[in-house]
């Protein structure tokens, strides 16, 4: 499977216009001009998948302790938006269906990053395709879902996953593309630190696209498109 990605992917929505990985940061995001956006989803206590980074809800919310502990009708009573800024008080955690449904308002594409949740690796996949399978505008951009995790990844696969999947790496090791073909991944997503022109172009000699993150700048950038990269996760959206 093939894909026309953009130069630049939204890293968490526009996250220094508005808070990470909410739906006013997807806002922020297509006003900057994006035309995909990733984001991470993982599951709450009692299996409602929600997007949010951290395993805990310490640091972008006004809660404490860890989502897999949390159950969503508490979770959906924080305020998510306060420790960015007043403007943004009381914005909500949302979730994959909540930010799937206004990413297709705004003819996003998207790349779902799942997080790393022990037990709950089929449950997350499960949730994941059937949400894209049905609420999923087919005339959008097929979407991407992506990890860190290969025990996130191997239950896609086994589900017969319709949809490109990516495997995230922050250290490369030969395994890496060995993990990300056995899989039938679309892509490997590799921290920009890691990347050469020769592991590009073994990738892609692997039919594997590489993507780098995260890239702040537009020199780096240039120096990646250089290398070869197909995209770049950026938190400037408009860096271009």
């Amino acid at each position: 499977m093939d894909l026309t990605l953009p130069k630049i992917i939204a890293h968490r929505g526009a996250p220094h216009e508005a808070p990470e990985n909410t739906l006013p940061a997807l806002d922020a995001a297509n006003k900057l001009g994006a035309k995909w956006v990733e984001f991470d989803v993982m599951l709450t206590l009692d299996d409602v998948p929600v997007i949010i980074h951290d395993k805990t809800l310490n640091r972008t919310t006004n809660g404490i302790g860890r989502v897999s502990k949390t159950d969503y009708a508490t979770l959906k009573m924080l305020d998510a938006g306060s420790w960015f800024s007043l403007e943004f008080s009381n914005t909500k955690i949302p979730t994959l269906e909540q930010y799937l449904d206004k990413a297709q308002q705004l003819g996003l594409g998207v790349n779902i990053e799942m997080k790393a949740q022990a037990g709950k690796e089929e449950k997350l996949a499960e949730q994941i395709i059937s949400l894209l399978e049905k609420y999923w505008n087919q005339s959008l951009p097929t979407p991407l879902i992506s990890s860190f995790s290969v025990e996130n990844l191997i239950p896609l696969k086994n589900l017969a996953c319709p949809y490109p999947i990516a495997y995230n790496t922050d250290s490369w090791h030969d395994c890496c593309r060995d993990i990300a073909t056995v899989l039938n991944c679309f892509s490997i997503h590799m921290n920009k630190q890691q990347i050469t022109k020769a592991r590009v172009l073994e990738n892609k000699k692997h039919n594997l696209h590489t993507l780098a993150y995260t890239v702040n700048s537009k020199t780096e950038a240039d120096k990646l498109f250089e290398l070869g990269v197909s995209a770049i996760f950026s938190d400037f959206p408009n860096m271009l």
